[in-house]
């Protein structure tokens, strides 16, 4: 993984707004040091003992995200609990974050705005801005998003086009439903798609895209026992 190679690492805000949640902070055990810490938590805290820093586009639209998501949390939060903590020196603290000098490839710019699409079929430019930024810094993206497939609204889309004006999909048939399922699983997984892109227009495969739990196994164990 790049992390292990530079400082430079890109988080996405829900990465931060599901360390308060406990419902998404899932708390995992420690066989050797027999304890319990939960994963977002741990594995922010990894990153900063290890030195890495908040890679942000130098537009800054990153930082602007965060401040609108995150900044009332953490000032109006008057408790000294560890996720407060945690939030208060990733996105206060000036030393957490680097300003990327890089330009955008304008290629990869228009690809991810067709693959990055909410549910509106429109593309999530918040989204692009983050997967941009890791991929022409060439370091790891660690994002909670879980919707990283296209839309069933695209393949909806993509079928009528297929299709007679006078002819619509009926989901109480059985046939049109199972044709129609097959489909969506043969939809191509955006995670694929954004890597191929990064791949053919920057020529670099060190990006990566992660959620927080297998960030957590990637970035916290392999790192560890590297150092062992």
């Amino acid at each position: 993984m790049s992390g292990t190679d530079n400082t430079f690492i890109v988080i996405d805000t829900n990465v931060f707004e599901h360390l308060l949640n406990e419902d998404k902070n899932i708390i995992l055990g420690d066989v050797e040091t027999k304890t319990e810490e939960k994963h977002i938590n741990r594995f922010l805290k990894f990153m900063q003992k290890q030195g890495y820093i908040l890679c942000i586009d130098k537009q800054a639209r990153i930082m602007e995200e965060y401040k609108y998501r995150l900044k009332e949390t953490i000032k109006k939060a008057s408790d000294e609990r560890d996720e407060i903590q945690i939030l208060r020196y990733w996105i206060v603290s000036d030393d957490a974050h680097y300003y990327s000098e890089k330009e955008i490839n304008l290629n990869l710019d228009k690809i991810l705005k067709k693959i990055i699409l909410n549910d509106d079929n429109k593309p999530e430019t918040t989204d692009c801005i983050f997967v941009h930024t890791a991929a022409i810094n060439q370091c790891d993206l660690v994002t909670n998003d879980s919707d990283y497939t296209l839309c069933i609204n695209q393949v909806l889309k993509n079928n009528s086009k297929n299709r007679t004006k006078n002819v619509k999909i009926n989901l109480n048939n059985k046939q049109d439903n199972n044709n129609l399922q097959n489909q969506i699983k043969n939809v191509p997984n955006r995670k694929g798609q954004i890597k191929d892109a990064i791949n053919k227009n920057l020529k670099h495969e060190e990006t990566d895209i992660l959620t927080s739990l297998e960030a957590h196994e990637t970035y916290l164990y392999p790192v560890v026992n590297n150092l062992d």
